[in-house]
């Protein structure tokens, strides 16, 4: 069966809307679906709607220097939100981001190459990286790369002693 649907492009500066109609699969389609299932579950996620967040602050005095604070949500709500988000961001997930953007990118054959590539730059962090670089012995904190060693070393595999980062010292 062939799954037939309109995708919206607006330009940037010309605001000139196309709406090409491509043709999909079955095995595509379905994991599309699955792909907006599960943005679905994670936005129903109470980190995501009540716009939780890590919310980070620093001040920079001339007389005392830099001083930082962090406000983080609950813990559950954050564990949930990152039980949900798994599947969308791991490569090796069937419907994982990066393979829905691709099944798109190949029937659109650069229709909107200009949005996908936006959509893959806020993925990887590239975006927040043109605001603020927050680095730390060269590396970049917030960056792809810093997520995913975290998660894997704090989440994913629990290194000995990880968890106590989000949930503190075990009794």
């Amino acid at each position: 069966m062939v799954y037939k649907t309109g995708i919206r492009v607006t330009g940037k500066c010309s605001r000139e809307m196309t709406e090409p109609v491509i043709e999909f699969t079955a095995a595509e389609w379905q994991l599309l679906q699955r792909y907006l299932r599960e943005v679905k579950a994670l936005r129903a996620t109470r980190f995501v709607e009540q716009r939780s967040g890590v919310n980070l602050n620093l001040k920079v005095e001339k007389d005392l220097g830099v001083s930082w604070s962090v406000l983080m949500p609950p813990v559950d709500d954050l564990l949930a939100f990152l039980h949900r988000l798994r599947p969308l961001i791991l490569e090796g997930e069937q419907p994982s981001f990066l393979k829905a953007r691709k099944v798109i990118a190949r029937k659109l054959k650069g229709t909107a190459n200009p949005l996908l590539r936006y959509l893959l730059d806020l993925f990887k962090s590239r975006e927040m990286q043109k605001i603020v670089v927050m680095q730390s012995n060269d590396q970049v904190m917030n960056s792809e790369e810093m997520v995913f060693t975290w998660l894997n070393a704090h989440e994913y595999h629990r290194d000995s002693g990880c968890f106590g980062c989000l949930v503190g010292p075990s009794q």
